[in-house]
């Protein structure tokens, strides 16, 4: 199962292959995130998206938490997922 993670629009736009992100996991926790992305693959549209989303998908991404985005700034992890499968990142 893909994990999704909230950015900015401006780090939307400049997402691409072997780039990064910071952003937050709206999980059972919310969580600071920086996200090493891997490379894109197509976004194929799901009918429970909402239309005014947008979306793009990643593989063998490294994804490092915090609770807070200082400590992301400083490089102060909390957990780290290395070589995710699948990342969806969206704005």
């Amino acid at each position: 199962m893909p994990i999704s993670i909230k950015v900015s629009l401006v780090d939307f736009e400049e997402a691409k292959t072997k780039g990064y992100v910071d952003g937050l996991y709206k999980g059972k926790k919310g969580m600071h995130t920086y996200v090493e992305l891997g490379y894109e693959l197509e976004y194929i549209p799901k009918h429970t998206d909402d239309r005014s989303t947008q979306f793009k998908r990643f593989r063998n991404c490294n994804l490092y938490f915090a609770s807070k985005k200082e400590d992301i700034q400083n490089g102060s992890y909390e957990a780290e997922l290395l070589n995710q499968p699948e990342v969806i990142i969206y704005c």
